[in-house]
């Protein structure tokens, strides 16, 4: 699904049963990239039918502004986001009740898109088919809003899934919303 940032309006480009993951726009925006078991997909943001790809995947789980790397860490007992400097030194982002994976940094890096899972899922272990939410943390300050909510997990929101002008999310939901 393409989430709108602004309106939190969802567009479903791709119905399957197979299990994807993995969703992320191209740089030029147009379509988006996903995994099929060992294959890569692209499939237009406007929808249409998926063709096979070669082209190499993003595979980071950390983000970096050439300030700071922004990443999720459970060292308070319920994962959270932070970030560090180049020195090392770690900055707590996040201050929920709900575990959070996978921050990714806008392209005008002024926001953190990161997805929430309940509390009472294993901090330690990132599952799929869980009632999740993705998260808007703007840097500037203020705190975390909800802007979707879904049935997801591992494979929803692994990698960087911002389009290119920043006003759109990519994910993968695993059925109905709650």
């Amino acid at each position: 699904e393409v989430l709108d940032v602004s309106s939190g309006k969802t567009k479903m480009i791709l119905e399957t049963m197979d299990w994807i993951g993995s969703p992320s726009f191209t740089k030029d925006g147009k379509n988006i990239q996903y995994d099929n078991g060992n294959k890569s997909f692209l499939i237009p943001v406007s929808g249409g039918k998926p063709k096979e790809t070669i082209s190499p995947v993003n595979s980071t789980m950390t983000e970096s502004d050439g300030m700071y790397t922004y990443y999720s860490d459970q060292n308070t007992g319920t994962n959270q986001v932070w970030r560090k400097k180049q020195d090392g030194i770690g900055q707590q982002l996040t201050y929920d009740s709900e575990h959070a994976w996978y921050p990714h940094l806008s392209p005008d890096k002024k926001y953190i898109a990161y997805l929430a899972y309940p509390h009472d899922v294993n901090p330690k272990q990132s599952v799929a088919y869980q009632k999740v939410s993705l998260k808007l943390l703007p840097l500037g300050g203020g705190g975390a809003k909800n802007i979707a909510y879904f049935f997801g997990g591992k494979g929803s929101f692994e990698k960087n899934s911002w389009s290119p002008d920043g006003k759109q999310i990519v994910y993968i939901s695993n059925g109905m919303r709650r």
